[in-house]
């Protein structure tokens, strides 16, 4: 789909093996030439692809980029008339994206198929090169999540009206799951997205430590439990009573709320705007670096408050 217009040329399905889909091909061929393939009134042609064709098709604005078995590769820029590679989405494209799920009259093609503007989100999220860490900045993930939270928010009231066909819950779900599973969104981020969508089940069920996850890049393990997540928690807790771990890069932006307390302290680290042109790979490194830090002040006031007790109690007569 063209994200500025919402208007959809190709349609890519993917199979778990070349051999699926050859065999698909071949059904789907079988009565050519005298019966096309139709998808609804349009006659189509079916052939076969590959991921790099779809991740080029997905990312055309992308310079300088070549896809080699699902990895972007950085080439040279040999135009002098071109900046060269500055993302794989541009700021008017994820605006579009947004602004096509608000305002659907706004496109004819997304007027005809209001459906398809979030569709192309989901795509977007399942294959954005996540692995690729050098090639995007926090301002990219930033500008995704903004956009799954505000389609979220969008279809969550489109769907509960019912007017709409395609605009159901079944769609809610595919999105909210999409978001959910994005790699480099943080605890809090995915707490977020269960308030647009409107699941306050799902959202008071969710942790405390997962909803006041206090980091902008680091995300919690698969296999974290919830008890060592308290314990790292009430460590990092200790270590910000005796040094705030602001940084002129790293920003502390915890706002103190009467009856509200967070597990990790008062801590609520975002880069600063203008540093969120980091590269991923360079803002982890950075934000490790500042968790190491508060780790070791927690450490400290641990094996320090023995020493505080004993010269606090009073002498034997």
């Amino acid at each position: 789909m063209d994200r500025s217009t919402a208007k959809t040329m190709d349609c890519y399905v993917e199979f778990l093996t070349t051999a699926n889909a050859k065999e698909t091909l071949e059904w789907l061929n079988r009565g050519l030439p005298g019966a096309p393939p139709r998808l609804g009134d349009r006659h189509i042609d079916v052939e076969l692809s590959s991921q790099d064709e779809l991740l080029k098709e997905l990312f055309p604005r992308a310079k300088c980029i070549v896809w080699r078995d699902g990895k972007p590769i950085l080439t040279r820029n040999n135009d002098p008339y071109s900046v060269g590679f500055q993302s794989f989405l541009t700021a008017e494209e994820v605006f579009c994206m947004i602004r096509n799920a608000e305002m659907p009259r706004r496109a004819p093609f997304a007027t005809k198929c209001p459906q398809r503007t979030y569709e192309a989100l989901i795509s977007t999220l399942y294959k954005f090169p996540w692995h690729a860490t050098t090639l995007y900045s926090v301002e990219d993930r930033n500008a995704l999540h903004f956009a799954c939270f505000s389609q979220l928010q969008t279809l969550a009231a489109r769907a509960s009206e019912k007017r709409t066909l395609g605009l159901d819950s079944r769609l809610l779900l595919d999105l909210l799951n999409a978001g959910l599973r994005c790699p480099t969104f943080t605890e809090c981020q995915k707490a977020a997205l269960y308030s647009a969508a409107n699941d306050q089940t799902s959202y008071k069920a969710t942790p405390e430590t997962t909803k006041f996850w206090p980091f902008d890049t680091l995300v919690q393990k698969s296999n974290a439990t919830e008890d060592n997540v308290n314990k790292f928690a009430s460590l990092i807790a200790k270590g910000i009573e005796r040094k705030n771990p602001g940084t002129e890069i790293l920003a502390n932006n915890w706002i103190p709320r009467p009856g509200i307390m967070s597990p990790f302290g008062p801590a609520r680290l975002e880069f600063v705007a203008s540093h969120t042109h980091l590269k991923w790979n360079m803002a982890v490194q950075y934000e490790t670096k500042v968790l190491q830090g508060m780790v070791a002040e927690g450490l400290k006031a641990i094996r320090e408050a023995p020493s505080r007790r004993n010269a606090r109690a009073p002498l034997a007569p």
